[in-house]
């Protein structure tokens, strides 16, 4: 008897065996099944993701919202092939230890994984737009181009 193989429709992991949850949901994991709730909600997005989404399209640089990354975050946006871009706001990153580690260890992951991470707090991109188009323009500078033979 074959095995259907199925893919993760967040972070394309495939299965080689069926599984309840790949039947029921088509992800991998809870964490890639709240990915799939949270994308497939009524979220507007917050101002301070607006501006900077207004900032990147100032400097010609092309770009996605709301991009899951590796199954293990959504980043607010995110510059191909690697440059995935977070608007902190106050509120839900800076209230509690718990979520800053939790920052800290999805911004590890992901530059283990060898992505470019810029978090921008919500001060910062309010009150110093300047400064963001610096860290804006060295993280793109930083991104991994694929070279044409």
């Amino acid at each position: 008897m074959r095995l259907a193989r199925v893919r993760c429709s967040i972070c394309d992991k495939i299965w080689k065996e069926p599984s309840q949850r790949m039947r029921e949901g088509k992800t991998c994991s809870k964490t890639c099944s709240s990915i799939k709730g949270y994308l497939g909600g009524d979220r507007k997005e917050t101002g301070i993701e607006l501006k900077l989404q207004a900032l990147l399209a100032e400097m010609s640089i092309e770009f996605v919202t709301q991009k899951p990354v590796l199954g293990v975050t959504i980043a607010d946006l995110f510059v191909y092939p690697n440059v995935a871009i977070f608007a902190d706001g106050k509120y839900w990153h800076h209230s509690t230890a718990d979520q800053e580690n939790k920052d800290r260890s999805i911004t590890m992951k992901l530059k283990k994984a060898g992505y470019v991470v810029l978090r921008l707090e919500e001060d910062e991109i309010n009150k110093n737009i300047d400064e963001v188009r610096k860290k804006v323009t060295y993280a793109y500078s930083c991104r991994r181009i694929e070279k044409k033979l």
